[in-house]
């Protein structure tokens, strides 16, 4: 359980209170068109998440279930907004080749030494390494699941920031 409420923390309830604390400013700053080079600017709120919080994968249901929790919290911010002109949109890269991505392989032996037995029992650890095991080959050494380059994902989430009108997600 340890492992779920640190990424609830992580990527949801650390999210929504830092959002929760700017939504005022950004109320009084949507009531207020302002101007730069000619244009109308409206307030607007980015949030990245990523592609399991759409589409779930085993051995990732922690971290999963915080992306689908801020994809959910963004999608209703998205109306709440609607009256006071401020923007909601969402950025949610696929697996990109990223140190976090090829970490994953390097955490799994401690990772698995802190499941529990009955865990262990019901799942197998020979499966659970078999896992580990396609995740490496398929996704990290042959890159069939890492096509994204990091690059992308930074062009994307600046299009978002300073487009006119971005798309939602």
């Amino acid at each position: 359980m340890d492992d779920y409420r640190w990424h609830m923390e992580v990527n949801f309830f650390g999210h929504v209170a830092t959002t929760k604390a700017f939504i005022p400013a950004l109320r009084n700053f949507g009531r207020k068109v302002v101007f730069s080079k000619g244009k109308a600017a409206h307030p607007r709120v980015t949030f990245v998440t990523s592609v399991a919080g759409q589409w779930a994968s085993a051995r990732i249901s922690a971290y999963a279930a915080s992306k689908h929790a801020m994809e959910g919290f963004a999608s209703s911010l998205r109306y709440e907004m609607l009256p006071f002109n401020i923007q909601v949109h969402v950025v949610g890269p696929v697996f990109a080749r990223t140190p976090l991505a090829l970490q994953a392989l390097t955490t799994f032996e401690k990772r698995l030494s802190n499941v529990p037995k009955d865990v262990k029992r019901q799942y197998g650890v020979d499966n659970m390494r078999e896992m580990v095991k396609v995740y490496e080959t398929e996704v990290v050494k042959e890159g069939s699941l890492m096509t994204v380059s990091i690059e992308e994902v930074v062009r994307t989430m600046e299009e978002t920031v300073v487009k006119k009108v971005p798309k939602n997600r």
